[in-house]
């Protein structure tokens, strides 16, 4: 009754990114060794489960001995969004 599958499969970091051209880097007037590349990051993208908690990844809270046990005082992991431009100097 109080049993049920705690089996998932998530998608924990996807990063997509792309390197911009030397090209398109000097008209930027940017070194071509700088190798400018812009990311999209996104962790905590997708839980798939018939999991009927806020996340089958019980911890147990306070307790190292409750692992497993969803006592309700958990909060899923949050999804964070983030976009970069990254640069070498």
């Amino acid at each position: 009754m109080f049993l049920e599958s705690g089996n998932f499969v998530r998608i924990q970091n996807l990063i997509v990114g792309y390197t911009l051209p030397t090209d398109v880097a000097q008209r930027l007037r940017l070194n071509a060794n700088s190798r400018p590349r812009i990311y999209f990051n996104v962790q905590n993208l997708a839980t798939f489960t018939k999991y009927s908690g806020f996340d089958p990844e019980v911890v147990g809270f306070g307790d190292p001995l409750a692992r497993g046990v969803d006592d309700g005082l958990i909060y899923p992991n949050p999804r964070t969004v983030t976009f970069g431009f990254d640069l070498r100097f």
